[in-house]
């Protein structure tokens, strides 16, 4: 494929070669492969964050220690879990699933070592 690009400032117009054509493209079954791995891998988490969320109100509901004996400065472990805990696991949860998600899409469609930048295009 080649494009012309003109420009009157420069001069006559030059021949620019696309690498497009060289380009690998995935087939759609491999496409639908990666789709259901990564949606299973979503749900995955997903139970899992499910989990997390429904332990609290259920440890305050079996175990009044949970819910009302403080701990540290007045709060109880129920707030300390909401207010901290809980937060820093899910930020761990969604930097784990990122990583796997992405390598498993990237060992799937064989682009472990990505040596084509969008500069070489």
């Amino acid at each position: 494929m080649r494009f012309e690009v003109s420009d009157e400032t420069r001069g006559p117009a030059k021949p620019v070669v696309s690498r497009l054509d060289e380009a690998e493209f995935d087939s759609l079954e491999e496409v639908d492969a990666v789709v259901r791995t990564l949606r299973r891998i979503g749900i995955q988490y997903g139970l899992v964050v499910l989990v997390m969320l429904l332990a609290v109100p259920l440890l305050a509901l079996g175990a009044p220690w949970w819910f009302g004996r403080p701990v540290w400065g007045g709060l109880t472990l129920n707030f300390i879990t909401v207010a901290v805990a809980l937060n820093v696991a899910f930020l761990v949860i969604a930097l784990v699933h990122t990583r796997v998600a992405n390598r498993s899409e990237d060992e799937m469609l064989g682009r472990l070592d990505d040596d084509l930048e969008w500069d070489d295009v």
